[in-house]
C-alpha cells in the first residue's frame, strides 16, 4: 500500500489517482531496469516457517521454482525470467454499532412502550449514546512497511492474519523498551503477533524452532519501485509486499552463506545474489525444483527448456560453473554464460546447459 500526499490514505500501488481525493499517485521514478537473462531462471522464493513453502511459505504460483527461507525456515517463488512473487492485510476492526430493537415478550425486564416505533428508528448507525463514531472508527487499512507510518512506539511489521503460518499481512506493533539493534540476536513471540524485540525497521529472522531466538534483520527503505539496503545487502520483497527483508549478498559460485542456507540469485535484484534458507528438500542435478532455494548447495533452479534434456519437470536444478575455470559440465552440457548482459563483477558466472 501507499500513501496518498493528499489526504493520506491507504491507496493500491496500481492506482493511478487516488480514489479519495483525486490526487496523481504515480511516482516519478523509473522502473528499475531488469537484467536480460542468459537462461530462464526460475525466480520464486518460498519465505516461510518451516517446511519448504509449508508453514509460512509463499504459496504463489509461476510457471516455475522458488525458495524457503525463515523466521525459522523461510522461502522465496519463481517465474519465467527474475521476478518475485510474494502476500498482504492486517487485523481489521470488528468493532459495530449496537441497535436498539423493541422486546414485547414476556421474558423483558421490565414493561416496553413501542407505540410509534419502527425498524428504521433502531438501525441508525448513529444511535449510539454518545453520538456517531469517528471518521476512522472502522477504517482497517494495514500500516506501510516502507514509511513506517505506525504510532511513537511501534513498528509495521509482517504476521499471519490468516492463521497458516504465512505472513500474509501487516500491522502496527510495540516496539521493545530495550530493542535489539540489526545484526543482533532477538526474540520473535510468534508469525501470529508479529511481535518481536529488534528495533523499528527490523525484524526477527532465522529463528530456532522451539527457542523463538533468531537475528535482527532490516527491513528494505526507500519504495517498492526502488528500494534500499545497506552495501552489503540486497532487498527481497515477499509475500505481497509483507515481507521487505535486506539480506545479505553472497557468490553462488563459492556458496559463503552460513549454513542452512544459500545462495541464490534475487527475483528482486537479479544484478546480486543474496542469501536465504534452504527449504527442507533440495534435488540434486537434474531434480524437479518448484522454488529457488530448493535446489542443493551450488545448483540452480532453472525453467524446463532446451537447454536441460533430462528435466522431467517445470524447471530443474543445475550446477553454476565459473567460466573462467576448466569446464566442469557433464556432457552435452556446457559452461554457459548465466546473464546476456552481466553486471560488472559477474561476467564469469555461468551456469550448465546444453549451448
Amino acid at each position: 500500500m501507499l500513501i496518498c500526499p493528499g489526504c493520506a490514505r491507504h491507496v493500491l500501488p496500481a492506482e493511478p489517482v487516488c480514489p479519495f481525493c483525486g490526487d496523481a499517485l504515480r511516482s516519478d521514478e523509473a522502473p528499475r531496469p531488469q537484467a536480460a537473462f542468459g537462461v530462464a531462471v526460475a525466480a520464486v522464493i518460498c519465505l516461510g516457517l518451516g517446511v519448504a513453502c509449508g508453514p509460512g511459505s509463499d504459496n504463489t504460483t509461476g510457471t516455475t521454482a522458488g525458495m524457503s527461507a525463515d523466521p525459522t525456515t523461510s522461502p522465496v517463488p519463481t517465474s519465467t525470467s527474475p521476478s518475485s512473487s510474494t502476500s498482504t492485510s492486517p487485523g481489521t476492526s470488528t468493532a459495530t454499532a449496537t441497535t436498539t430493537t423493541a422486546n414485547t415478550s414476556e421474558t423483558s425486564a421490565g414493561p416496553t412502550d413501542t407505540a410509534g416505533t419502527t425498524e428504521d428508528d433502531y438501525t441508525d448507525p448513529c444511535a449510539f449514546y454518545a453520538g456517531c463514531p469517528p471518521e476512522d472508527f472502522f477504517d482497517d487499512s494495514p500500516c506501510d512497511v516502507w514509511s513506517q507510518d505506525c504510532p511513537e512506539g511501534e513498528k509495521c511489521a509482517p504476521y499471519d492474519e490468516s492463521g497458516d503460518d504465512v505472513w500474509d499481512a501487516v500491522q502496527c506493533v510495540p516496539v521493545d523498551a530495550e530493542p535489539d539493534a540489526v545484526g543482533e540476536a532477538c526474540i520473535y513471540e510468534s508469525i501470529q503477533s508479529g511481535v518481536d524485540t529488534c528495533e523499528a525497521g527490523a525484524i526477527c529472522w532465522g529463528v530456532e524452532p522451539g527457542t523463538q531466538d533468531g537475528t535482527c534483520v532490516a527491513q528494505c527503505t526507500g519504495t517498492p519501485q526502488n528500494p534500499s539496503c545497506p552495501p552489503s545487502a540486497s532487498c527481497v520483497i515477499a509475500n505481497d509486499g509483507a515481507l521487505t527483508l535486506c539480506l545479505p549478498i553472497c557468490d553462488p559460485l563459492i556458496m559463503d552463506c552460513d549454513d542452512g542456507q544459500l545462495c541464490v540469485n534475487n527475483p528482486d535484484d537479479e544484478d546480486s545474489f543474496v542469501c536465504v534458507f534452504a527449504g527442507d528438500t533440495l534435488g540434486g542435478e537434474d531434480d524437479v525444483c518448484e522454488f529457488i532455494n530448493a535446489c542443493e548447495p551450488g545448483l540452480a533452479c532453472l525453467l524446463n527448456g532446451d537447454g536441460l534434456p533430462d528435466c522431467e519437470g517445470g524447471a530443474c536444478c543445475t550446477p553454476f560453473c565459473d567460466l573462467n575455470e576448466p569446464d566442469t559440465c557433464a556432457a552435452p552440457k556446457a559452461c554457459t554464460p548465466y546473464f546476456d548482459d552481466p553486471p560488472p563483477n559477474y561476467e564469469h558466472y555461468g551456469v550448465c546447459i546444453v549451448p
